[in-house]
């Protein structure tokens, strides 16, 4: 897995033009990664008819949750996507809704594994990380996703995705800001994050 600090640096200094590069614009985003956890051994264990049919429903389950919040559904890597809350109009509750949207597919992947038990896949579940702060936006493509982002902030959400456990979904303080205190949270974990001077603060958000 990438480090947090292997994303595309903030100011890539684009050229003039007419181009994805002239339509690059700064702005505060809230960026949520949710990866299915132990992957591997499901894709082994279960049919691939099944395993296929299951992603879809992983897939829906996540495009409800994230556009019901105004969130996009940015890019499907792998075994896992890519959100973006905040975009194109940021707001100071974006942390919060990525929050309710992740917390809703964990939710719903869990309610899938009872259909699941006999095809192997019975401790279905996903696993998230949630990081916002500044970024460079510009418009995407097939590679890069809706939208191209530019800077730390995917690096370190995708980096959190990584080190939370099965169903464990963690975010950084700083997403929140003062809605932390609307979710049941385990307390504050301190994490050294490779290219940030400080460690991050860390909550694991349980409800």
């Amino acid at each position: 897995m990438p480090d947090a600090d292997d994303a595309a640096p903030l100011d890539p200094s684009p050229p003039g033009g007419t181009g994805p590069a002239a339509l690059a614009a700064r702005t505060h985003l809230a960026i949520l990664f949710v990866d299915l956890s132990d992957s591997t051994r499901l894709s082994g264990v279960m049919e691939a008819e099944t395993f296929a049919a299951m992603l879809d429903d992983v897939k829906r389950i996540c495009r409800q949750a994230i556009q019901a919040r105004r969130g996009i559904l940015n890019q499907f890597q792998g075994d896992g996507l890519q959100a973006v809350f905040g975009h194109p109009a940021p707001t100071e509750h974006d942390g919060q809704h990525a929050v309710e949207a992740a917390l809703e597919i964990h939710a719903g992947v869990r309610a899938l594994r009872q259909g699941l038990v006999a095809a192997g896949a019975g401790d279905l579940s996903v696993h998230s990380g949630l990081h916002a702060g500044p970024a460079l936006v510009r418009p995407g493509d097939d590679m890069s996703g809706h939208l191209e982002l530019f800077g730390p902030v995917p690096g370190i959400a995708k980096h959190l995705s990584d080190l939370a456990l099965a169903d464990e979904l963690l975010a950084s303080e700083e997403s929140l800001g003062p809605d932390l205190q609307q979710f049941d949270c385990e307390p504050t974990r301190h994490l050294a994050i490779k290219g940030r001077a400080q460690p991050l603060a860390v909550r694991r958000i349980l409800a």
